[in-house]
């Protein structure tokens, strides 16, 4: 069984390809591969997941994986860069959470925080955008152990005889 978060940080990718200024430069898992003169581009992380057992003793678990997207997008100034990253972050809410095949992946989105800072240190003016998303999924695991073989059981049907001493063998 893969990580339940990676193939969420996939479909979330697919979701954003072509949905944003990024157009297709959409990354996962990886550090930036372009420069600024290829800018807008994403690039998406699961950093962290969290798992809650539904029950003592269960398989079955409530898990809360963080989606962390950075978008990043070049200005002739810094008003445009932050312009352009506002944008960018619109697209990008807008993009998931109207995404079907994303959003019936996952049981709900909790919550998510944004923010928006500007870069003047070089020639370019680079607008970063950040979104933290709480993505919760359910998650069950196999039992481990030999597989079932064989189930003997008595039924008794209190004096009713046609249907007492009924035993049952699976093979």
């Amino acid at each position: 069984m893969g990580l339940v978060r990676a193939g969420l940080r996939e479909l979330a990718a697919s979701a954003l390809k072509n949905a944003t200024l990024a157009g297709d430069r959409v990354f996962t898992a990886r550090s930036w591969p372009i420069t600024p003169l290829e800018f807008p581009a994403l690039s998406l992380q699961t950093p962290d997941d969290n798992a809650e057992n539904l029950a003592v003793g269960s398989i079955f678990f409530r898990r809360v994986a963080t989606l962390a997207i950075r978008g990043r997008v070049a200005g002739e100034s810094p008003a445009k860069a932050e312009l352009l990253a506002e944008d960018l972050a619109n697209q990008i809410e807008w993009a998931l959470l109207t995404d079907l095949t994303f959003m019936n992946s996952v049981e709900s989105i909790n919550g998510f925080q944004s923010a928006i800072t500007i870069s003047s240190e070089t020639e370019d003016h680079i607008g970063e955008v950040r979104i933290l998303m709480s993505i919760q999924y359910p998650q069950e695991f196999d039992p481990a152990g030999r597989p079932l073989r064989e189930i003997d059981g008595t039924i008794q049907a209190n004096g009713n005889d046609d249907f007492a001493r009924f035993a049952a063998k699976l093979r």
